[in-house]
């Protein structure tokens, strides 16, 4: 089951949308840009070694995904691609994003819509007759 992220800019808990300090390596000038989540994925995945197979394949699926979720509101990632996913972005978060790395981990780690809880079926009439009293 894939799992199912907001392709939005996130927030910290102050609201402030999270920014990514950039660094022009001409002027040397230091620009902050707002991303939403799938081009904060693309520079996760950028910086994420390839030494498996089995980084191969899941780094195929997760540019897949982000391809997949341009200009869409949201973001797939395959259940097993994100279980792949979660201990390698808490690696290369920090030098990434800096001060605002614990916010973008969180998001990844749980930031997924849930499944909804199945409601309890609402009882209806029965067959059965109230008693009469005598």
């Amino acid at each position: 089951m894939a799992k199912r992220f907001k392709n939005t800019k996130l927030k910290d808990d102050e609201g402030n949308i999270i920014s990514i300090p950039i660094r022009d390596a001409d002027t040397g000038k230091v620009e902050r840009v707002e991303y939403v989540f799938a081009d904060m994925l693309r520079l996760i995945w950028s910086q994420i070694p390839c030494k498996t197979l089995v980084d191969s394949r899941n780094g195929n699926l997760l540019i897949k995904a982000i391809e997949k979720a341009k200009d869409k509101p949201f973001v797939e990632i395959e259940e097993g691609c994100h279980d792949w996913l979660k201990p390698l972005a808490e690696a290369v978060i920090p030098p990434i994003f800096r001060e605002k790395g614990d916010f973008i981990y969180a998001y990844i780690k749980e930031g997924f819509e849930k499944p909804h809880q199945p409601q309890e079926k609402k009882k209806g009439k029965t067959d059965e007759a109230p008693a009469r009293e005598k």
